[in-house]
């Protein structure tokens, strides 16, 4: 075998390849438009109608708002912590009467007053 021989069946094979998926191309749009055709009409009609309405969630929505509101106490509770620690020149361990709502206890030992609150 010459080395023309080889590049002529080098070629052979590279358009045979290109014809291949050319056709297999061709086949799968004609397939896709017969086939599909109805699907792509029900989608496309899908769009007309109003979506159905989402069932109600079990838990609470929270917008913006009140994420900003919750990210701001969190940095105040660590600016009045972190003051409490610089004034104090120590480190302040958390207790958890401090979060319990049926307590009083308070990092300042201070009993709070919540008769100003009640309406």
């Amino acid at each position: 075998m010459s080395a023309g021989a080889g590049a002529a069946t080098d070629r052979r094979a590279a358009v045979g390849w290109a014809a291949a998926v050319f056709v297999l191309a061709l086949a799968g749009l004609v397939w896709s438009t017969l086939a599909n055709g109805p699907l792509i009409h029900r989608v496309e009609n899908s769009f007309l109608e109003p979506p159905p309405a989402a069932p109600p969630s079990p838990w609470p929505t929270i917008g913006p708002v009140e994420v900003a509101i919750a990210g701001a106490g969190g940095l105040a509770v660590i600016a009045l912590v972190a003051n409490k620690a610089a004034r104090e020149s120590k480190r302040i361990e958390f207790k958890e009467e401090w979060f319990d709502p049926d307590r009083d206890e308070t990092p300042e030992g201070v009993k709070p007053d919540v008769t100003r609150y009640k309406t």
